[in-house]
């Protein structure tokens, strides 16, 4: 069997023949379709040969993508083939460990295209169905791949699905979106999935996923501060996440248009909670109604069964929750952390 690094330096020589014609250089989009190959072969980077790595770093040196790093004028000068293997396989793994920012075990296909083309996140539609496909065509993908699609005609466009989900979450209280990173991408369900006799996923179903992500830089994540939204390729919500709704175990859902009145079970929470609290429930300000499903198996902390629908009727000022059956009848007053109320409460100066 020839060795897969040989039909690399082939289809190079052929580039390169190509560049030297005065065509336009290869893409990141070509650059990966030789390394895809090479990972379905050999796996990630580090387990590839010496002549293999040399190849790609040639590639990556002839498109002027690894100009700031010293390595490369020994590996590849003129005193070059006086080193011993050993010592070329060493400055090779410096050399990609130094290009994609990071160790020589994190060097794979993945990392090598953001290096070249951006973190995914701010690739386009097109360009992350392009990826997925290719990990598909050359057998790579993943458990975690999103089968990604383009918006059909009567689809919402990318820019579209991320104003309608920014919207959707400032009316339901989230705070910070437009200082969050967005990442919005539309993908097919390839089958029917089952959690808990829940039917999660429908076969051939089209969604729009929509985070926010209150990122302030690469190494500074706010905690916990994640919103997201999914929403049929066409629009409609069918579910979202916020960081208050995550305190509750809850994932949110839109109501039925003819289930029970949304201010009977405002009053009702409203009351529960005032007891709880040992407060009058005209002092209760600022309530929120949710309506959702419980997203933890921990019956212990959730007070429901795992994929219970209810509704949640939440008093952020005082870490303070009533939970009631869909029908509106009161379940459970949950706190989230008894010591912090009380001293909430003197904050606030509200005395008992």
């Amino acid at each position: 069997m020839k060795k897969i690094s040989r039909i690399l330096s082939i289809v190079l020589v052929l580039v390169l023949a190509v560049a030297g014609a005065g065509a336009e250089m290869a893409t990141w989009q070509e650059v990966g379709t030789k390394v895809a190959p090479l990972e379905k072969a050999y796996g990630n980077y580090s387990g590839w040969d010496l002549e293999t790595k040399m190849t790609l770093i040639q590639l990556l040196e002839d498109l002027g993508e690894l100009y700031d790093i010293d390595e490369v004028g020994t590996l590849l000068g003129e005193e070059s083939e006086f080193l011993p293997e050993e010592e070329k396989n060493t400055l090779c793994d410096q050399i990609m460990a130094k290009f994609v920012g990071g160790r020589v075990e994190a060097v794979n296909l993945n990392a090598v295209l953001e290096t070249l083309h951006g973190k995914m996140n701010s690739w386009s539609m097109r360009d992350r169905k392009w990826y997925m496909d290719l990990r598909k065509q050359n057998g790579i993908e993943s458990d975690e791949d999103k089968n990604y699609v383009l918006p059909d005609v009567g689809e919402l466009s990318q820019e579209k699905a991320t104003t309608r989900a920014l919207s959707f979450l400032a009316s339901m209280g989230a705070e910070n979106l437009t200082e969050s990173r967005v990442d919005a991408t539309l993908s097919e369900e390839p089958e029917n999935v089952y959690d808990d006799y829940v039917q999660v996923a429908f076969k051939g179903r089209r969604l729009w996923t929509v985070i926010f992500d209150p990122e302030l830089d690469k190494n500074e994540v706010q905690d916990g501060g994640v919103c997201k939204v999914l929403m049929l390729a066409s629009g409609p919500i069918v579910e979202y996440q916020t960081p208050q709704l995550s305190l509750m175990h809850l994932t949110g859902l839109l109501p039925a248009a003819n289930g029970v009145p949304q201010e009977e079970v405002l009053a009702t929470g409203r009351e529960a909670i005032a007891e709880k609290l040992a407060m009058k429930p005209e002092e209760l300000i600022n309530l929120k109604v949710y309506f959702g499903y419980i997203n933890t198996k921990d019956e212990v902390v959730a007070h429901a069964p795992y994929r219970k629908q209810l509704w949640v009727v939440n008093y952020p000022l005082l870490n303070t929750y009533a939970m009631l059956e869909p029908d509106g009848s009161l379940i459970y007053v949950q706190q989230y952390n008894k010591a912090e109320i009380e001293m909430r409460k003197k904050e606030l100066g509200i005395t008992d």
